[in-house]
């Protein structure tokens, strides 16, 4: 029986990783330190009211206690992030970028 050796070459669109990689250097992983989980509005509502930045940050994913934030603009994401966790209603917020 012949085994392929390699699977097929998979040549990326370079227009597609470049939109792909702006897109995500904008974006920070957050865990929430708590039992609870909170909504993604709930959270939108309290971080966009608390943190004093220049723009807005939108979260766009949630899967348990992890959520996607995107930032508006990167040095509120270098800024924040750098800061350490924050409080968040009663939680502590631990930010990735």
């Amino acid at each position: 029986i012949h085994f392929a050796r390699h699977g097929p070459v998979i040549e990326p669109d370079h227009e597609e990783v470049t939109i792909q990689r702006d897109f995500w250097g904008f974006c920070a992983i957050g865990f929430i330190l708590k039992y609870r989980k909170f909504s993604v509005n709930h959270l939108q509502q309290i971080i966009n009211a608390a943190w004093r930045i220049r723009g807005n940050v939108t979260i766009i994913g949630r899967d348990s206690y992890f959520y996607i934030l995107r930032f508006e603009h990167v040095d509120d994401l270098n800024n924040i992030c750098s800061k350490g966790p924050r409080a968040i209603d009663g939680a502590l917020l631990a930010l990735e970028k």
